[in-house]
């Protein structure tokens, strides 16, 4: 079978590309998923001028009255039909780079009507044609040699779609991050000009053996349909129910105007997952334990945070009692500029307090840096610089979700005076977590915890900080 062994050469050799930037071969992905929709509509055109009674499937009345006797039955059918959404939704989903606008032009424009242009052709084929059931969309070529092209377009434009999951996989990896869903990734930005042009190479790669592993285990398209099918299905209730939250709680939309959007896209989304649950033990129950695995890692990385976050705010010293030992001169004034990173923002950072505690001093000039993660794409929050006294200054950075953060970029142009980021020394605690069952999260928990915490990228990597001017002092804590 040469299908799998070219399936997983073509994956191979697309996710070991991902670290060079998608910058040239993008430049072709617009011109081939143009090539493609304006084939397979030109292709339905011409089916559908040999048998123009098809256009009558256009009317709902037919969907309405097969529902009506075929009863739950027809159920089974909605796992093909969403088929139907999917094909659309993979080829355009790397638009969402250029906005809502862009999406709304092209769908109207080019990639509705094409796609109900070529399923109309299959319907007219297999009017006249009923062994071509096998593979209608294919008996959309006339002869062998549009078939050769139909079949280099198709592989091409697959290409294409794999690549926009792919970019919206590191997307999404780096959103999570931001939001504080999942640990710091490494995240390498491929193209000076264009945000949005990331590589994460832990995502690249997991994604990549996971998806060769299934094409290697499901050996077939149609078999991988069963696990796709639900993942679509589930992904459309969970993005309805997303929306009635954020437009609620985010845009503030009354009841009256959520209600109608909501009552509609839901009935048909549970429709849909009702349908494609029949699907489950023939491959649907893939993506519902990748999806509970990733989910149960951002659940125990979010109680981890706050617990973690609460036992620091519990244990740590107040500002108050730095500011008195700084006056009675307990704590040591030494000549210097020292950056301490705290999360949260109001609590004292434990490699203050261990430099307090250890040294018994802190540099002459003390910055303390909070980044918060901001609900816009790129935060347009200012900078907010807190001058507690002439020697200690809170500094609160805001970043969007689709932001990197280099925190000397950020300090040098909007907190301090020329050349003195350039001499200021870098404080970061580097956690250590004692697993025991008397702690809030149970033991088991904070091992999960700790392994991710562990492996995290450090904040010196994560938010570029110079290597050759950053102190990390250990600290200890059960959870």
């Amino acid at each position: 079978m040469v299908a799998v062994p070219a399936t997983v050469l073509i994956l191979a050799i697309l996710f070991a590309m991902q670290s060079r930037g998608t910058e040239t071969i993008g430049k072709f992905f617009g011109p081939v998923t143009f090539v493609w929709f304006v084939l397979i509509g030109s292709l339905g055109i011409f089916r559908i001028l040999q048998e123009p009674e098809v256009i009558k499937a256009l009317s709902p009345t037919y969907a309405i009255q097969y529902f009506m006797n075929s009863g739950l039955n027809s159920l089974f059918v909605l796992a093909a039909v969403i088929l139907v959404v999917t094909g659309a939704e993979a080829l355009y989903t790397d638009m969402g780079h250029f906005g809502a606008k862009p999406i709304r032009i092209a769908w109207a424009i080019i990639v509705g009507p094409a796609l109900v242009l070529s399923y109309l052709g299959q319907a007219a084929v297999l009017i006249n044609d009923p062994a071509a059931i096998s593979n209608p969309f294919f008996a959309l070529a006339p002869n062998k040699t549009m078939t050769l092209i139909l079949v280099i377009v198709a592989t091409a434009a697959t290409i294409v779609a794999s690549q926009a999951l792919i970019t919206g996989v590191f997307s999404l990896s780096r959103q999570a991050v931001q939001l504080g869903l999942f640990p710091r990734l490494t995240i390498r930005h491929t193209n000076a000009d264009q945000e949005g042009q990331i590589y994460v190479p832990v995502a690249n790669w997991l994604v990549g053996f996971v998806s060769i592993a299934l094409v290697i285990a499901f050996q077939s398209s149609s078999a991988l349909a069963s696990a796709y099918v639900l993942a679509i299905a589930g992904t459309m209730t969970v993005t309805t129910i997303a929306f009635t939250i954020v437009a609620r709680q985010i845009w503030k939309w009354p009841i009256w105007k959520i209600a109608p959007l909501t009552a509609i896209f839901l009935t048909l989304d549970l429709i849909f997952l009702t349908g494609t649950a029949t699907r489950f033990f023939d491959g649907g129950w893939v993506p519902i334990v990748f999806g509970s695995l990733i989910l149960g890692l951002m659940l125990i990385w979010r109680a981890g945070n706050r617990a973690l976050n609460q036992k620091m705010r519990d244990s740590s010293r107040t500002w108050q009692e730095i500011y008195a030992g700084c006056e009675s001169g307990d704590i040591a004034m030494v000549p210097g500029v020292g950056i301490f990173l705290a999360s949260p923002a109001e609590v004292v950072p434990s490699a203050l307090i261990s430099h307090v505690t250890i040294m018994h001093s802190l540099p002459e000039s003390v910055i303390v840096v909070t980044v918060k993660s901001d609900t816009q794409p790129i935060s347009n929050t200012p900078v907010l610089v807190d001058h507690i006294t002439d020697r200690l200054c809170l500094v609160t950075i805001f970043s969007g979700y689709m932001e990197t953060i280099v925190i000397p970029e950020v300090l040098q142009r909007e907190v301090l005076s020329s050349g003195v980021e350039e001499k200021a020394t870098y404080y970061l605690s580097e956690r250590h977590f004692l697993a025991s069952e008397t702690g809030s999260l149970g033991k088991r928990t904070e091992n999960i915890f700790e392994i991710l915490h562990r492996n995290a990228v450090s904040p010196t990597q994560y938010y570029g900080l110079p290597y050759g001017r950053v102190i990390t002092i250990g600290t200890r804590i059960d959870l």
